[in-house]
């Protein structure tokens, strides 16, 4: 990593941090400038009082104990009704996002909620509690739907494409989650948190205002209207802004610095993983006579139980298809198609635009099932006294047991997260590179500045190396390429291509390209894909 970059990187954060902080500074000067000018003007400090006399009241007022008092009881009501309202709101997302039905199920609850006046709620509420419980519950119902529809909408907003790459490379379960759709959530969870506080804050000292509770920051403002103290007024009032600006800052800092944790706990746990002695010996694939189509909708039929044809429709498929369909058919993409890849080969697949060789490559790498025929896989163990064998049916993925890396078409990488997070993904729990191995293999793409750069940053064509480097060094037996050189001029496809030479190990290698030159680059032979 070159150090000087990231001293510049840095200096560039430090200096667009105070130039926010300087304009925001600015602004609140320029504000209170305008109040002392409105104040003089209208010469009615009981209406309205100047900055200079709020700011004495507000000094009398930090030095009382009943001062601290009201701000604890007050803050600790507000944060506890806005810890219950994420945790509901984001436990009610998660569900909702996962069942359609538990999202209707919601809908009245959560549109009452979001659609009630908080006054309405207050003065129905104190029938049934006590002042003092009042403000948790009255935040509670007006944060839990903020929550819950900026999560639900980062969710129903989530690229199922990511769920793909994330199952090629083995990140299944828990890592899935906190490593791949975790990450894609942040925005919507910062906007939500950010929405939250704020409307917690006047919610709950609304709250207050109408319950009057003893020893609350609501009651000294009750209080202070009651008896025409308009600098006290004031001054409460600008305590309760600085509260929640204070309160919403440091839970975007932490909500960030949970972030920054987590991709620094990504990379350390798979960089630092011990090495198993990883085999790199390549896979045969088979392909027997296998037929995939789309099944045009207007032919679709229901699927009977007693129906002898009928099979089962494989999820993970956005589309249907039927294997009953007459060969030959437009809908029809692949037609009993045989080739045999022995292990170690290098194959570049060549066909015109939408004849199915990206629908071949995922048939191969389990995310579509063949209509009829068989995907089969063999590879050697490391003692190479004994083999694995899969075949692969509509029922199962065919390398389940057989470890395949892939470039997609697109560059399928998490936004937001460092080229080192990104790459550290795609390494298998037996696999041992460190940082230091991630930049080289960066260097040999021409990219070794770029290790913690985040991805949203780089261009199309870096990006595109981001990938293909994950994919090389993920431990593997099937390299897959599908157009890896796509935004990439002619010197760095000679670069990356011998990138990718270097690094292959005898894993057996298929590319699919529009361009003979690719092949060459590869060393790969050529295999035609024919059209039906």
């Amino acid at each position: 990593m070159n150090k000087e970059n990231v001293k510049k990187s840095k200096f560039n954060k430090e200096t667009s941090m105070w130039k926010v902080c300087t304009e925001r500074i600015a602004a609140i000067i320029v504000a209170i400038l305008l109040w002392q000018l409105l104040a003089m003007k209208l010469d009615q400090k009981l209406l309205l009082a100047t900055p200079v006399d709020v700011a004495k009241t507000l000094g009398v007022l930090v030095k009382s104990q009943e001062f601290y008092s009201a701000v604890a009881y007050s803050m600790g009501r507000i944060l506890f009704g806005l810890l219950i309202g994420a945790a509901v709101g984001t436990a009610c997302a998660l569900l909702a996002g996962r069942w359609h039905f538990m999202e209707v199920l919601f809908w009245p609850y959560f549109s009452a909620m979001k659609a009630t006046p908080v006054a309405s709620v207050v003065i129905l509420c104190l029938v049934w509690l006590s002042s003092r419980r009042l403000s948790v519950f009255i935040v509670f119902l007006v944060v839990t739907p903020v929550i819950y529809t900026n999560i639900l909408a980062g969710i129903k907003n989530l690229d199922l494409k990511m769920k793909d790459m994330a199952r090629v490379f083995g990140i299944n379960g828990l890592r899935r989650l906190l490593y791949v759709y975790l990450p894609e959530l942040k925005t919507y969870i910062i906007a939500a948190f950010a929405l939250a506080t704020g409307m917690a804050f006047k919610a709950g000292i609304a709250a207050e205002v109408i319950g009057t509770p003893g020893g609350s920051v609501g009651k000294m403002l009750y209080n202070a209207k009651v008896y025409l103290e308009t600098p006290e007024l004031f001054a409460w009032t600008l305590v309760i802004i600085a509260l929640s600006v204070v309160v919403e800052q440091v839970i975007m800092t932490l909500i960030r610095c949970m972030f920054d944790g987590l991709q620094m706990k990504a990379i350390g746990k798979q960089l630092a993983r011990e090495a198993d002695k990883y085999c790199r010996n390549g896979a045969s694939i088979d392909l027997d006579n296998v037929c995939f189509s789309y099944e045009n909708p207007k032919e679709r039929k229901p699927v009977r139980k007693n129906d002898k044809e009928s099979r089962p429709v494989n999820k993970n498929n956005e589309e249907y298809r039927s294997c009953n369909k007459k060969a030959g058919s437009s809908a029809e993409l692949i037609n009993k198609l045989s080739m045999h890849i022995a292990a170690g080969d290098r194959v570049c697949i060549m066909a015109p635009s939408g004849t199915g060789k990206t629908t071949l490559l995922n048939l191969i790498t389990g995310r579509l099932v063949p209509d009829s025929g068989s995907i089969s896989f063999e590879a050697k163990r490391c003692n190479d006294n004994d083999c694995l064998k899969k075949k692969a049916t509509y029922k199962e993925s065919g390398h389940e047991h057989v470890d395949i890396s892939m470039v997609f078409q697109e560059d399928r990488l998490c936004n937001g997260y460092s080229a080192a997070y990104n790459i550290a993904l795609g390494l298998k729990r037996h696999s041992r590179s460190g940082l230091e191995d991630i930049r080289k293999n960066l260097e040999q793409v021409g990219m070794e500045q770029s290790l913690f750069t985040d991805v949203k940053e780089l261009s199309g064509g870096m990006k595109r190396r981001v990938a293909i480097v994950r994919a090389v060094m993920s431990p593997s037996r099937v390299l897959i390429l599908d157009e890896p050189f796509a935004s990439l001029d002619d010197e760095l496809k000679n670069q990356t291509a011998a990138y990718i030479n270097a690094n292959l190990n005898g894993r057996t290698l298929i590319a699919v390209t529009h361009d003979e030159k690719d092949a060459d680059r590869l060393n790969a032979r050529i295999q035609t894909l024919q059209t039906h």
